[in-house]
């Protein structure tokens, strides 16, 4: 009998990993997708922040390293999803630049001499889904703040504000077709 219950105890302890593993699992899931899919309300403050800008800050400060890219948005949308209640922002864009490297949330603010940026040829217009907390808008002076946290939505990011040098700025005001500002066309709501 003593058999029995040391095979039951050891039992339960495996049960109790499995469960501690799974819980880990799932929170750094749930970090993935912080801001994926958010309430109405939410959805309809990013999208009036989305429209004051052209341009889109994409880097992901919860991975272990991630390339920067800028992003050129035409279009927006607040779509409906698979959760009742829960919408999701889909932009048109287009890739215009990506950092040659990608860095770490612990490398930043980088000193001007360590960004490398290269034109994105091959990007053609798409729609994406954006993630709230690895978007940045176009404050001022050539610095994006996460989207997420412009909004005051709970979030946890490595990197609240990304500047990019002076160099790539120029660029995008030389390149862009739209005056930074002018609201983007809707698709709907």
């Amino acid at each position: 009998m003593n058999t029995n219950r040391s095979g039951k105890g050891i039992d339960i302890v495996r049960s109790i990993l499995l469960v501690i593993f799974l819980a880990v699992i799932g929170s750094s899931v749930c970090l993935a997708d912080q801001l994926q899919w958010n309430d109405e309300t939410a959805s309809l403050r990013a999208v009036q922040a989305l429209v004051q800008e052209s341009w889109l800050v994409s880097y992901c400060s919860q991975a272990d390293s991630d390339n920067v890219e800028v992003w050129l948005i035409r279009g927006i949308t607040v779509a409906d999803t698979s959760a009742e209640g829960l919408f999701e922002i889909k932009i048109l864009a287009k890739c215009l630049y990506q950092s040659q490297e990608s860095f770490a949330a612990g490398e930043f603010p980088l000193p001007e001499d360590r960004w490398h940026f290269e034109q994105v040829h091959d990007s053609g217009w798409g729609i994406a889904g954006i993630d709230l907390a690895y978007m940045y808008v176009y404050t001022q002076d050539g610095s994006f703040q996460c989207l997420g946290k412009t909004l005051d939505l709970p979030c946890q990011i490595g990197v609240e504000t990304i500047t990019l040098p002076d160099e790539l700025m120029e660029a995008l005001e030389a390149r862009s077709p739209l005056d930074r500002g002018e609201p983007l066309p809707w698709y709907h709501h």
